[in-house]
């Protein structure tokens, strides 16, 4: 509703200010915007008190972070998000979640994180337009110098329909029980071994610390393989680096396993998974809508 609002405010004030004019080009959808105050360029900021805006900022997309680099006169930002979703982040939550540094066109670094001082940073994501691959937003806080005792304030932040690029990694994500599974790389790669095929999937997350690896045992086609079938094995690490597999390693003994698309022109095949594991101590987890688009190797 407040959108609508919005919306019907700038058409409003659009036929008020072209019923003014007698003569000339019609107002652009710029022209309006600026006359109400909203962003017009890509990146927008105020540094205590002085505006700055570009056209020439992008960003940079993995399966589990957002980069956005916006530069011009010298100066540049880098603004970081863990994940992309539209909703608010908070520095003060995890200052590794999101951060905002600048350089000024003289050299000096300033930052939202700095060792001994507490973010306080909000950036919300106010729109991301999967289609479009674009994002919006608006940002606000304090940059502190990362040699010195500057401080800038940051007001009036916002990012404009910025063009996102994907960094190739693969995706997997699925439920582990209550919690929500990302990783950073998801691949496929394809293996014979005494006459037997083994076509396997493996997804890493937290900096190689969890693994999720299924196998299966000929050569893959896009249909479903249930493990009641034997021809198929998973296995879930949630800590690779514990030699203690007995309590770490989780093998699959119930579920199923979708191929949904071989894509050989682009190097992908994605696909859905849902089954349970259990390690030798018989303790059980639940893995649940699992979903991969994985890069064949």
């Amino acid at each position: 509703m407040k959108k609508s609002y919005t919306i019907l405010y700038l058409l409003i004030a659009f036929i008020a200010f072209s019923g003014c004019e007698e003569e000339g080009d019609p107002l652009t959808l710029e022209d309006l915007y600026r006359l109400n105050g909203l962003p017009t360029k890509r990146f927008e900021v105020s540094l205590n008190g002085f505006q700055f805006e570009t056209n020439t900022a992008s960003a940079l997309k993995t399966n589990t972070a957002l980069a956005i680099e916006a530069s011009g006169s010298g100066v540049n930002y880098e603004l970081g998000l863990t994940g992309l979703e539209e909703r608010e982040y908070f520095g003060n939550g995890n200052e590794l979640n999101v951060f905002l540094n600048y350089k000024d066109a003289g050299g000096l670094l300033f930052s939202t994180t700095k060792t001994g001082d507490t973010s306080d940073l909000e950036v919300e994501v106010t729109n991301y337009d999967v289609e479009k691959n674009v994002v919006s937003g608006k940002f606000k806080g304090t940059l502190l110098q990362l040699n010195g005792d500057l401080e800038l304030i940051v007001t009036k932040g916002s990012f404009l329909e910025i063009p996102i690029t994907r960094l190739a990694f693969g995706e997997m994500t699925a439920r582990i029980d209550n919690e929500q599974f990302i990783a950073e790389s998801c691949s496929f790669t394809s293996n014979t071994n005494g006459g037997f095929t083994f076509d396997t999937f493996l997804g890493v997350g937290n900096d190689d610390s969890t693994s999720l690896n299924i196998t299966v045992q000929e050569k893959i086609q896009e249909r479903e393989y249930p493990f009641s079938s034997g021809a198929i094995t998973a296995t879930y690490n949630p800590n690779t680096f514990s030699a203690n597999i007995f309590k770490n390693q989780y093998d699959a003994d119930a579920g199923s396993l979708t191929i949904s698309k071989i894509d050989t022109v682009n190097n992908t095949v994605e696909g859905s998974f849902n089954f349970a594991v259990r390690n030798a101590f018989g303790e059980l987890i639940n893995i649940s809508q699992g979903q991969f688009n994985a890069l064949i190797k």
